[in-house]
Formats: structure tokens, C-alpha cells, sequence
């Protein structure tokens, strides 16, 4: 009995070492009552969508790990847009959202809320630097905050 108790013991140990690994550990662990949230980029679709995991401990990864992420108060043109000029400004609205997240050292999400869709929808802070912000001033996103879309498109 003894034996088998022991060889018992030892698969538990063994099996719980062999459990996947979670995608990241965030080393910042946040207040709750923090308005910001610390988060991992996985990659970004578009200009203002990117996929993401929240650094909380608090939720389970299936509420947290690779969730869609839509940047709040903008609109960036569409990686299938209707016209050559959008895909290019689409591709280019992507390119300098993907620098601005690689060269940051920490990235939080500011308000998030869900969408009309169930994404998260908040504002991407790189550094303390707002990234809605900063693809309105490079010119590659417009104020926006719901209805209809103007079209990236121009006219002929």
C-alpha cells in the first residue's frame, strides 16, 4: 500500500511539471482599483485591431489569452479595403502600429469595454504614449466613435 501510495504521489509530481506553460507572465501585477491594464501583444491585424493577452491573474486564459483588442476612438483603413489607396495606407497603419508596439518596454490598456462585436475596445498606451493618438497624428486614422465610416477611397 505504501508503495503504491508513493508511485502515486510521484506521477502527480511528474504529470503536473508536464503542463503547458501559460504565453507569458506579465512581471508587473497591477492594483486592482488601476485604471490601466498591463498586456502582451500577440500581433495586430490592422491599424486598430490587435490580438492580446491580459497580464491579470485574476482571469482564466479563456477570458484572457489571445482576445481581439480594437483601439479606441479611431478608425485605420482595411487590410481588404475597396481601393489600392487604402490597402496601402491599411498595410502602412499596421507597419507603425507593430513598431511602436515592438520598441515598447510596457503596454497597458486604458477603459476597456466591449464592443458591438465582444472585442475589447480601449486605448493602447506604449510607454505612456497614447497609440490612437499617434496614428492620427502620422496620418493614418481618423477620429472616430461609432456610426457610418468615410471611405479611405478617393474619389475618381
Amino acid at each position: 500500500m505504501r508503495l503504491l501510495t508513493t508511485l502515486i504521489f510521484c506521477l502527480s509530481i511528474s504529470t503536473a511539471s508536464c503542463a503547458a506553460q501559460p504565453l507569458h507572465h506579465s512581471p508587473l501585477h497591477l492594483a486592482r482599483e488601476s485604471p490601466f491594464i498591463a498586456i502582451t501583444i500577440i500581433d495586430c491585424y490592422d491599424g486598430d485591431t490587435c490580438t492580446a493577452s491580459l497580464s491579470d491573474p485574476w482571469l482564466p486564459p479563456v477570458l484572457g489569452e489571445r482576445i481581439a483588442v480594437r483601439l479606441a476612438g479611431i478608425d485605420t483603413p482595411e487590410i481588404h479595403g475597396r481601393c489600392a489607396a487604402e490597402i496601402h495606407l491599411a498595410h502602412q497603419a499596421r507597419a507603425f502600429l507593430r513598431a511602436q508596439l515592438a520598441a515598447a518596454q510596457r503596454v497597458d490598456l486604458l477603459a476597456p469595454q466591449r464592443d458591438k462585436y465582444f472585442r475589447l475596445r480601449g486605448y493602447l498606451i506604449a510607454d505612456g504614449r497614447n497609440l490612437s493618438t499617434a496614428l492620427i497624428e502620422a496620418g493614418l486614422a481618423r477620429i472616430y466613435n461609432g456610426g457610418a465610416r468615410q471611405s479611405w477611397c478617393v474619389p475618381s
